[in-house]
């Protein structure tokens, strides 16, 4: 049986924290592409409902999605 929608969106948000964690210690100029990241996780997970994906895939999805825009404006 899979995950409800809250859970599977509290999973995802744990995953997000324990990116900002480790971005905080190791690479804190990060930070802001995480950030900016945050707001495409809900369009990536709304897009997957139907996919079986774990909540760090839909992490690293809008984590490249939110550097490939950031190459393009570069």
């Amino acid at each position: 049986m899979g995950r409800t929608q809250p859970s599977y969106t509290s999973a995802i948000d744990r995953e997000m924290e324990k990116f900002e964690r480790i971005l905080r210690r190791a690479s804190p100029n990060l930070l802001p592409v995480l950030e900016r990241a945050k707001g495409k996780i809900r369009y990536f997970q709304n897009a997957s409902y139907d996919e079986e994906l774990s909540p760090i895939e839909i992490v690293f999805l809008s984590l490249l999605s939110e550097l490939e825009e950031e190459c393009k404006n570069d």
